[in-house]
């Protein structure tokens, strides 16, 4: 299983959907997703990935660092949901490491 945070679309904090797990680059949102996983521990990819991936927490992941993040989201008042799905295929990840992997769309 893996996993992705979702803040819902009627956050008076966020204008239009955006999805939380490490996305390098990201910016301007009210969660800075790059200073969150930095503070967190959680090591960014080394590697230039695809901008269409997805990144989701692997178990390992959303138990070291995800739930955390989900806590810190709800603190904020972002209305975060978790986002499941069954392990990709292999075909699909761009990117993977213990705690995340990212996917194509």
């Amino acid at each position: 299983m893996i996993y992705r945070i979702r803040l819902s679309r009627d956050s008076s904090v966020i204008k239009d959907e955006k999805i939380i797990g490490y996305e390098p680059h990201r910016t301007g949102t009210a969660f800075n997703l790059d200073d969150e996983m930095m503070i967190l521990g959680l090591p960014p990819p080394k590697v230039k990935i695809n901008h269409r991936a997805r990144f989701y927490f692997t178990e390992k992941g959303w138990d070291d660092f995800g739930r955390e993040l989900f806590a810190i989201a709800k603190r904020r008042g972002l209305n975060p949901t978790i986002v499941r799905k069954k392990n990709p295929k292999r075909s699909d990840v761009v990117y993977g490491d213990v705690w995340q992997v990212a996917v194509l769309p």
